[in-house]
């Protein structure tokens, strides 16, 4: 009925035409008489259902035809554009992976120098610490990855999961190993409202035997830490007085409330709300829709990450303090500094560019 043309140099034209020839269908059927009144709704649905399928699959396969060629084309584009973005924040990006293999490799001596002793004291600190540090680090390279895409905003919203591990590891380091200990027994709280939440929505993959088996240990934890061990953040109630802390509470009694800020601008990347859509990083102004990556708003993620690898290591090395843990920090935080520094400085000359440039504008 609708013929693929191949040589439509648009797909959304070719859709267009299909569109325009529906309706022309349908109204030459209604004025012909040909539908009756009271079939006019379903004949009007179900020829827009047979003129979709007309129209998508063929669409489907001429872009599957000509899809080694949109690669090519758009891998050249986005290879210039990354060796553009590599080249103006190079410094700020070397700087950033130096510390970012400092902190890793302070997390490695650590762990081998201790690791043992830690192991046969049943050191729960120690445990918890080096694999918040470990995660800590991890996201750091995906910080980066994202950086080096020019996904500023993407990037910000994983420094928001470094801030959060920054946290409970300095309130862990506080607290000790009783906390340390609830911290750990707390996923058994999360295993069970997962599986009781899957078990809601009919998914039968856990056994009714294995979810009363995780129904009776979360009630031998409830006996013996109280009821207020379910909440999310549960396993930090006694330590911080409060009923079902949350975790703008835990940052406050660590006195690193000012960072909230920051985090909650990162917070606009992860959830759906308004201003997730009305603020970017990675672009000055609001002419333009920002559907890709920006060699714009990589300071805010690059240097906070820093610092965060820098914070989450002071952590680390808090609870057995060596004369060397104190130099090595001391040369981790020297470096995000100039890493700071560097990621100010070209934020700086693109958004001066960029206010050049909406100056010439309005003339």
């Amino acid at each position: 009925m609708w013929p693929f043309r191949q040589d439509s140099t648009s797909n959304l034209f070719y859709i267009k035409e299909i569109e325009e020839q529906v309706t022309v269908m349908i109204n030459e059927a209604i004025e012909k008489g040909e539908v009756q009144t009271d079939e006019i709704d379903d004949f009007y649905e179900d020829t827009l259902i047979r003129a979709r399928d007309a129209a998508a699959k063929p669409v489907v396969k001429q872009l599957h035809r000509t899809a080694k060629s949109m690669h090519r084309n758009r891998q050249k584009i986005r290879n210039g554009f990354e060796r553009r973005l590599a080249k103006r924040w190079r410094r700020a990006f070397d700087l950033y992976e130096i510390v970012l293999e400092d902190a890793k490799e302070i997390g490695d001596h650590y762990v081998h120098r201790f690791g043992r002793e830690c192991t046969e004291s049943n050191d729960l600190v120690f445990y918890v610490e080096t694999r918040l540090h470990a995660r800590c680090c991890q996201i750091g390279y995906e910080v980066l990855a994202l950086l080096r895409a020019g996904l500023g905003d993407g990037a910000h919203a994983r420094w928001r999961s470094m801030h959060e591990l920054v946290v409970v590891a300095h309130f862990i380091s506080k607290h000790g190993q009783d906390v340390a200990e609830r911290y750990l027994l707390h996923d058994t709280i999360e295993s069970w409202k997962m599986a009781k939440n899957d078990k809601e929505l009919g998914d039968t993959s856990i056994t009714e035997d294995e979810f009363s088996c995780l129904d009776l240990e979360v009630s031998r934890l409830c006996e013996r830490f109280g009821q207020n061990f379910k909440s999310q953040y549960g396993w930090a109630a006694d330590a911080i007085r409060k009923r079902k802390p949350n975790f703008t509470e835990i940052e406050e009694s660590l006195e690193m409330e000012a960072f909230r800020p920051m985090y909650k601008i990162a917070s606009h990347n992860v959830h759906a709300g308004s201003k997730g859509i009305t603020f970017r990083l990675g672009y000055f102004g609001d002419q333009y829709l920002l559907a890709g990556p920006s060699n714009a708003g990589l300071s805010e993620a690059g240097a906070s990450a820093c610092w965060s690898l820098v914070q989450i290591t002071q952590a680390l090395l808090s609870d057995k303090t060596t004369f060397m843990g104190l130099v090595l920090v001391e040369i981790l935080r020297v470096l995000a500094e100039e890493a700071d520094n560097a990621f100010a400085e070209v934020e700086g000359q693109i958004q001066k560019l960029a206010e050049e440039e909406f100056s010439e504008r309005q003339l």
